[in-house]
């Protein structure tokens, strides 16, 4: 801008701004129309131009006092200022001090004293010292496509300072773009005198999420061989997006690969979908279209069947066999094969190192194999058979076993097939056989597996034999083949008594022979030398410890029974006295009945016992001498053993008990002159029992306890008894009353009874 010296006519100035204070010159041309007087005509005149007063007035603070100053554009020393407050002047200077208390609006008026035809600058400014706002800028951010871009989601401007009521706005500039985009947002702070700031947030928007082929995606697939070549098909695609930031469409697939051939191979097919958006992002997705190969060819029905060759026939050779898939033109795979023959060579039962295979494989230009196989199998010759078979034998008493016999074989055939020979017999025992009876075998098995075998028994007569059982070291005197009543037999024997012997373990000597099953013996005892015992017994075997039942008497002076439940366990003794020479024992399974008799006839029922014994035991007679050292002869006759359930007669008489039915009297079966003192009674299970004979005045006593169900507990032999004192161990007794019987030599009996308590 510019002001001139000359007001009339006007012009404008359009020359270079003016920037000296003393102004310029310049000539101008002034055109005058034509009029009544004078005729249009133009004039040249000079103007000088000077520059036009400008500036700004600014406020600054120190302490209690603002300073108001006017700063001009350019400074040219013909300056007048004139400041007022309403239309009081108060100063005449370029700055004024006032109080900023004052809040007052001062103006200032310059003019120049030089060029008065100017215009003069006016500006007002209130005398306040508060700072100019100062607006701050939220961070620059980046957000989604789509995403809110509004202050509440980017974040808005703070502002320092500012006089009174500041105002803060903002002002966008972007051009939207689905690739993305930057907003470039102006934020101002504008006070109420106008005091003013600005600052530039930079929002960055992301491109559009990259689409994607819509799911589900087509997946690999297969044609038939001989399809036509498959076609594109459309696959849409999608980011999700809207508005702006959306990204659909569809694109069609694009073939390549192939031609194939009847197996489906070549180069693969492929379908493969591409898409570049304008972001110039590319998506792509592929699927491989596979041509299946035509169908496997198989061999053609009927296949051929497993077949066999006679003995010595040549090996056999290979057969053609024909295979077809069915198929037509290029997809067709037919032919034949001919058969492999592995195997042999055989002998004459058929066998080799491996049998004759005939195999047929065949393989496809698709490298799929097919085989078929068959078995020719050689027949072995006939089996062989024993030319002639003996039968059952008997052997005579006393004879050992038969030794083993050949006994020969053929099949009848030659050759090869030939299968002949002779095999040595084996003879075995049968233990469970009564009596003894040999097994002799003979058994071939041939090299084809086949076994024949042919058996016989050789059955021996003995019915009698004897044996020792235990330490016993007797012997006796009896015919072998004896039938029908047997006797007399002579048995010697020692017996126990002490460690010699024991209850668990027998000393006798035993005349026997084998029963199978249910049976019964009876004999006569007619003597027996050092009051020994003659008896009758089943056992299950010859050992020492055998379960056991046995009846046996001393002549005049009792009848014994002896029971032994369980193997190698003590016996269980009970006696009645009873002059009886006739004895029975019976078995019915395992019950086993005893008998004792005057004459043979008249039996007296002694008990039933049961013993779990095997079906094949040992029946016979025994003799047992009273200890190791003395022996005894025992004579037994009229000896019958009968086979089959035993008859059991009533009894003759009931069996004798050993106690009254009050067991704390004292009971004899003779006059009493003996006695026995036992204490301490009751007696403790943890204590041992003394007991004191007194009254016998030579020879001998046997203690026996008993239970009171009749039970042989202990026997216990003492010499020279005559207040003679022994001790019995009662740890193994249950809690119960026992009775103690003591008999001498002379045949007195005393009976005591004891109570065992529990400790």
């Amino acid at each position: 801008m510019s002001c001139t010296d000359c007001l009339t006519p006007v012009f404008n100035y359009t020359g270079p701004a003016i920037t000296e204070c003393a102004g310029i010159s310049f000539d101008y041309t002034v055109s005058i129309p034509a009029t009544e007087c004078a005729p249009a005509q133009s004039i040249t005149k000079t103007a000088k131009v000077y520059p036009e007063i400008t500036g700004s007035v600014g406020i600054s603070c120190t302490g209690n006092a603002a300073t108001l100053t006017f700063t001009p554009t350019i400074p040219c020393n013909d300056l007048v200022y004139v400041w007022k407050k309403g239309a009081t002047v108060v100063g005449n200077m370029a700055t004024l001090v006032v109080d900023p208390a004052d809040a007052m609006e001062y103006c200032i008026t310059v003019s120049r004293s030089a060029t008065p035809f100017c215009t003069p600058f006016t500006g007002c400014i209130t005398a306040s010292c508060c700072e100019p706002p100062m607006v701050i800028c939220p961070q620059s951010t980046t957000v989604a496509c789509g995403a809110s871009t509004l202050p509440a989601s980017t974040g808005s401007a703070t502002y320092t300072g500012g006089c009174g009521m500041v105002d803060v706005t903002y002002t966008d500039v972007a051009t939207p773009d689905p690739c993305g985009y930057v907003i470039s947002r102006t934020w101002k702070a504008t006070d109420e005198d106008n005091n003013m700031s600005t600052c530039v947030q930079t929002i960055t928007v992301d491109p559009a999420p990259q689409a994607s082929f819509t799911a589900p995606l087509p997946g690999n697939m297969n044609i038939f061989c001989g399809s036509a070549p498959p076609l594109g098909t459309p696959l849409a695609y999608s980011n999700g997006g809207s508005g702006i930031c959306l990204i659909s469409g569809s694109v069609t697939g694009v073939i390549s690969g192939g031609p194939h051939n009847a197996c489906g191979t070549g180069t693969p097919y492929t379908e493969t979908w591409t898409f570049t958006d304008a972001c110039n992002r590319t998506i792509t997705y592929s699927r491989s279209i596979t041509v299946l190969p035509a169908d496997q060819a198989s061999f053609t029905t009927p296949l051929p069947g497993n077949t066999s060759l006679s003995c010595g026939a040549a090996p056999p050779t290979g057969t053609p066999l024909s295979y077809s898939n069915g198929a037509s033109g290029v997809c067709l795979i037919s032919g034949s094969v001919n058969g492999v023959i592995s195997g042999g060579p055989h002998d004459a039962c058929g066998t080799g190192n491996t049998p004759y295979i005939e195999t047929w494989t065949f393989t496809d230009a698709c490298g799929r194999t097919i085989t078929h196989s068959r078995t020719i199998s050689v027949d072995p010759a006939p089996q062989a058979s024993f030319t002639s078979l003996p039968g059952d034998i008997t052997i005579a008493c006393g004879v050992s076993g038969p030794p083993p016999s050949q006994l020969c074989y053929s099949n009848g055939q030659s050759g090869n097939c030939s299968i002949s020979g002779c095999v040595t017999s084996t003879v075995v025992l049968n233990p469970q056989a009564c009596p003894a009876v040999y097994v002799e075998t003979w058994t071939f098995t041939d090299a084809c597996g086949r076994t024949i075998t042919h058996s016989r028994n050789i059955i021996e007569t003995v019915l009698w034999s004897n044996a020792n059982i235990g330490n016993a070291n007797g012997n006796a005197s009896y015919a072998c083949g004896e039938s029908g009543l047997h006797g007399p037999f002579s048995i010697t024997s020692n017996g126990y008594a002490g460690n010699a012997g024991s209850a668990q373990a027998d000393i006798m000597h035993f005349i026997y022979t084998q029963l199978s099953g249910n049976g019964q013996i009876i004999a006569r005892f007619v003597s027996a030398t050092n009051t020994g015992f003659g008896g009758i017994m089943i056992r299950e075997s010859l050992a020492p410890g055998s379960k056991k039942v046995n009846v046996r008497t001393q002549g005049n002076l009792n009848i014994e029974r002896e029971v032994r439940f369980t193997t190698n366990a003590s016996e269980v003794t009970q006696q009645w006295p009873r002059y009886h020479k006739w004895l029975r024992l019976d078995r019915t399974g395992n019950v086993f009945n005893m008998f004792s008799s005057p004459d043979g006839n008249s039996w007296w029922f002694l008990g039933t016992v049961t013993v779990q014994m095997n079906q094949c035991v040992l029946i016979g007679v025994f003799a047992e001498g009273i200890n190791p050292t003395t022996y005894t002869t025992a004579i037994m006759d009229n000896i019958q053993m009968n086979t089959g359930t035993p008859v059991i007669p009533p009894p003759f008489n009931p069996l004798a008990e050993l106690i009254t039915n009050d067991p704390g009297e004292t009971t004899s079966f003779d006059v009493l002159t003996p006695d026995l003192n036992i204490y301490p009674n009751p007696v403790l299970n943890g204590q041992e029992l003394t007991i004191e004979v007194k009254g016998v005045t030579e020879g001998r006593v046997r203690l026996s306890v008993y239970s009171l169900q009749g039970l042989l507990m202990r026997t216990i032999w003492i010499d020279n008894a005559d207040r003679a004192t022994t001790t019995l161990d009662v740890s193994d007794y249950t809690d119960g009353v026992y009775l103690i019987r003591m008999e001498t030599d002379d045949k007195q009996v005393v009976t005591k009874k004891v109570t065992v308590l529990k400790n």
